[in-house]
Formats: structure tokens, C-alpha cells, sequence
């Protein structure tokens, strides 16, 4: 986080962090900032992988107890949605 902030110019308690650090929210990562996702920062916050790589951590969540995933749709929402339905059934 600190190498994203000192890049951005800006502070953890600066009033305008959120639009400095991410100025493309929601779209696609920029390359120069490629660099800053690290695989375990990838599995932690996200699911991501192949259909069985998904449908093993979604099992995974649900027998720990989690009943409800949130999806952000980004690029082709009815695209994106469709498929996590049919990964899903």
C-alpha cells in the first residue's frame, strides 16, 4: 500500500486519497501499476482462476460460513453476470 500511495503522491489521511489512488476505479489496471498486485492480494480479495479453480473457493467460502458474495461487474456487466451464473449452476 505505502508503494501505491508514494506513487500516487498522496498519504493514507490526505482528504483526497481515494480519487488519487484510484483514478480508473473500476476499470482496467493500468500497466505501469501491474506491479503492485501480488498473487496473495489476488487470492485474498478476489476469486480468481478457472471454472474449477472458482466453483473449489466458492465451496471453500460457503463452508466457512460466507452466504453472500459481492460481484462488480466492470467491463461487460451482462456479460460478466451471465457467466457467473452459469459458473454458479
Amino acid at each position: 500500500m505505502r508503494r501505491l500511495l508514494d506513487r500516487r503522491g498522496t498519504t493514507a489521511t490526505a482528504p483526497d486519497r481515494h480519487t488519487k489512488l484510484y483514478p480508473n476505479y473500476l476499470g482496467r489496471i493500468a500497466p505501469e501499476d501491474r506491479d503492485l498486485i501480488l498473487p496473495s492480494l489476488m487470492n485474498t480479495l478476489a476469486l480468481v482462476g478457472t471454472r474449477d479453480d472458482l466453483r473449489a473457493r466458492i465451496t471453500t467460502l460457503e463452508q466457512a460460513g460466507i452466504d453472500e458474495l459481492l460481484i462488480q461487474p466492470v467491463i461487460d456487466p451482462p456479460t460478466e453476470m451471465a457467466q457467473l451464473a452459469k459458473l454458479l449452476t
